[in-house]
């Protein structure tokens, strides 16, 4: 059974075991949106809507029409500085606190200079995979600290599909 998530506060982190590494890390990259891919997505969007109301399938038109106003609202949110800390008990990310049990595996895809990510997956069949930036980190020396608790899948060399498409919608 996985544990719940604590948010803790950094004065609570000395409970967790010595600090072994830590960085702070932008919650996904700056990019310039560009008026070509404006261009795109509208026309993607307003072709598949015109399908979509002639083919009377109004249930996707819905889908299209949230998919649209979250993304607007993603592009224009702004990014936040997180932290990550890696403990003797656990790993604290963005103040959310995952004990080694609760976490079954992780991986590191690093091809510079655009793909820099620490995968962490979770225990669970609802627990999604989740991938933290690496930033300026030595790859090396967290992938050393981290198979101290966890196994490394050496399966996985390339970063996930919803990666892929947080990159290429610019998220």
């Amino acid at each position: 059974m996985v544990r719940s998530r604590k948010q803790i506060s950094p004065r609570q982190s000395s409970l967790h075991g010595k600090e072994l590494i830590s960085w702070e890390f932008w919650e996904r990259e700056e990019r310039k949106k560009t008026a070509g891919l404006y261009a795109a997505i509208i026309f993607i969007f307003l072709s598949l809507a015109i399908v979509s109301a002639f083919t009377k399938n109004f249930l996707f038109l819905i889908f299209l029409i949230l998919f649209f106003v979250v993304l607007m609202i993603e592009w224009n949110r702004p990014r936040e500085k997180k932290k990550m800390e890696i403990f003797e008990g656990g790993i604290i990310v963005a103040n959310k606190f995952y004990e080694w049990e609760d976490l079954e595996n992780f991986w590191i895809i690093y091809q510079p200079p655009k793909i820099k990510k620490l995968y962490l997956n979770p225990k669970g069949a609802l627990n999604l995979e989740f991938s933290l930036s690496l930033e300026n980190e030595d790859p090396i020396k967290v992938r050393n600290v981290l198979k101290q608790f966890l196994t490394e899948d050496l399966e996985r060399k390339d970063e996930t599909l919803f990666d892929l498409v947080k990159r290429w919608l610019k998220l």
